[in-house]
């Protein structure tokens, strides 16, 4: 035990939290207790802080930084820090509690996350710095890491994106998941009373997918219930966020994100697979979790299409080392949860499989499980009347079409046939993987563009669409015009979700969140994020919206019409010289997320107030 407490105070930031940890007993203490006796919080403030410098400094000269320099000097400068910080801390306590109105406790651990993180660089660098460290290579050094791409994502850049997506799974989310949730958990309890066969009767028809999303959930709820009968502890309904509560909602949106996460550990092993270098393979996970459609489908939206996308990956990933029935097993499992996998289930089979009797085997596979859970449920009037959802989701591919004499003939089926009839008529050399690889993607991001382009979506669909985005981007050539194509993407998606559901998918999403817990606030009047595209773009806003949305999928399609143009076999291609993207277009792409983070807050504490 000695030894592993010596281990962790030879870390200078272990010990620095450590010392911290008591500064805050000693400084946060004082600041409540003032609070307590009914101070003025800013002076409480400065009180804690003047008593906190004292009992800091000689905790940090003597046991974090273990100074020897001149105690004078390095005092001056240790107040100096503390001086900025104090400043600093000062401006957002003001803005946290006066500004957004949050409670002053909680105010005041918000503000000492900032001025921590301010104190530590401050006297590192500052205060304690060692007067033999050259400052100038200290700069080269980190200026190095931060723009050279060779060492992938910084440990850094990963813990800031974490906070990010940290932050949007707790102030966020659409009240889609909390019908479903509760239907699990609906469904659990009629597997318990042994009526498994009258859920859609129990749900009175609201629950309309097929049954295995709802087996998931059902299973996610069992130490909700155990919890609930061993602690009489009422989860539903306590703080209505939609019929559960803020800490359950939690619990449920962690489900479908654990599915996001292993996506992007899915991908990494295709990367692999497929013999992306090194550095590729430390990019890819980085790119796909900070790209926008998918934090704001998974982490914001809170959807659980997250489940089918990773069903549909593992798919990808075993037919691409060629192993064709857990391709078709792993694609029927994903076809139960959404229709979208049999757009690119069917051209992938083609691709590799000419023979009717076997193409017609793998068929009957992938739809086997969506027939049983049809069948189960067959003498239920609760599912027939729930089945009404799928017909209006097959309505939608007739949206946009060609008006003929007999009706519309739908572009986006007229695409989906045609990459059907170019994958069986593609003959592939099998020595040659990586033109399996290409063709497989390219087909995959062709039909899902053209599904997006073409057919009436819903906002959270958009993530099934993401690791086909990531993975062209990888294996294909010309990464900065790709990645300029996608951050425009990034924005018209937003601004299409913000102009077509409004009230709905858009600022309304924060009441949904911790800021609801925290303040009591609640958004009444929506629409802020529609009615500021409409005064920018006039009239001209839907045009530009699609613009920037369907019109960057088109052009992103023809960019990587090269890949299946690939003859070179799988010894010519070094796929390592082909990444040449700067760090800085990497980073870039999440920047369209922070329009909808700091808009929301704006309109919350605002304009709504």
């Amino acid at each position: 035990m000695k030894k592993l407490i010596d281990k962790l105070f030879s870390y200078q930031g272990i010990r620095f939290l450590f010392v911290g940890g008591l500064n805050t007993l000693v400084g946060y203490g004082i600041y409540a207790l003032l609070i307590y006796l009914n101070v003025n919080y800013l002076i409480a403030n400065t009180i804690s802080t003047i008593v906190g410098v004292a009992h800091s400094y000689l905790w940090n000269r003597f046991f974090t930084f273990k100074s020897k320099n001149k105690a004078l000097k390095e005092i001056t400068k240790f107040v100096s820090v503390y001086i900025a910080s104090y400043l600093i801390g000062m401006c957002t306590l003001f803005i946290f509690k006066d500004k957004l109105n949050i409670s002053p406790y909680i105010a005041g651990l918000l503000n000492l996350v900032i001025t921590t993180l301010i104190s530590y660089f401050g006297h590192k660098y500052i205060s304690f710095r060692d007067g033999n460290i050259n400052m100038k290579d200290k700069f080269n050094n980190i200026k190095e890491k931060l723009f050279k791409i060779d060492n992938g994502p910084t440990k850094l850049e990963w813990a800031l994106l974490i906070i990010i997506l940290v932050f949007c799974y707790i102030s966020f989310n659409h009240p889609d998941i909390t019908a479903t949730s509760t239907h699990g958990k609906d469904l659990l309890e009629c597997i318990f009373q042994g009526k498994f066969f009258e859920f859609y009767d129990y749900t009175m028809s609201t629950a309309v997918y097929l049954i295995p999303i709802y087996l998931v959930f059902a299973i996610w709820s069992v130490p909700v219930v155990i919890i609930y009968g061993i602690f009489n502890i009422p989860l539903w309904g306590v703080v209505d966020y939609g019929g559960i509560n803020f800490y359950l909602l939690m619990w449920y949106k962690f489900l479908p994100t654990l599915f996001t996460i292993a996506t992007a550990k899915l991908l990494v092993k295709i990367a692999k697979e497929i013999n992306l270098s090194e550095i590729k393979q430390k990019w890819i996970p980085f790119v796909f979790m900070s790209f926008p459609p998918l934090i704001f489908s998974q982490f914001i939206f809170g959807q659980y299409d997250s489940i089918c996308m990773f069903f549909t990956t593992l798919s990808l990933y075993y037919f691409i080392k060629k192993k064709y029935y857990k391709f078709t097993i792993f694609m029927s499992i994903a076809i139960t949860f959404k229709l979208f996998p049999l757009f690119i289930f069917i051209p992938l089979l083609l691709l590799v499989e000419k023979r009717l009797y076997k193409l017609c085997q793998h068929i009957a596979i992938a739809i086997f499980p969506t027939a049983i859970c049809n069948i189960l449920f067959i003498n239920s009037p609760g599912f027939m009347d729930a089945k009404n959802f799928t017909t209006d989701m097959i309505d939608r591919f007739f949206v946009s079409g060609i008006p003929t004499y007999s009706g519309i003939l739908s572009i986006f089926i007229m695409i989906f046939m045609g990459t059907c009839v170019y994958a069986y008529s593609k003959k592939l050399d099998e020595k040659n993987n990586i033109e399996l690889v290409n063709n497989s993607i390219y087909l995959s991001l062709v039909n899902y563009c053209a599904f997006f382009m073409f057919v009436l979506w819903h906002p959270q669909w958009i993530i099934i669409l993401v690791p086909f985005l990531v993975l062209s981007f990888f294996i294909g050539d010309k990464q900065k015009t790709t990645l300029i194509l996608y951050f425009a993407f990034s924005i018209g998606y937003l601004f299409i979700v913000f102009r077509k559901f409004p009230s709905n998918v858009d600022e309304f999403m924060i009441n949904f969140g911790i800021f609801r817990l925290i303040t009591g606030n609640y958004i009444t009047s929506h629409g802020g994020f529609n009615a500021l595209l409409t005064m920018i773009f006039d009239k001209n806003v839907d045009g530009i919206c699609i613009a920037l949305f369907a019109g960057t999928l088109l052009m992103n399609i023809i960019l990587k019409y090269k890949l299946i143009k690939n003859t070179k076999s799988t010894e010519e291609v070094v796929r390592e010289k082909t990444f040449t993207c700067e760090r800085g277009y990497l980073l870039m792409q999440i920047l369209p997320i922070f329009f909808y983070i700091f808009g929301t807050l704006f309109l919350y504490f605002t304009y709504y107030k």
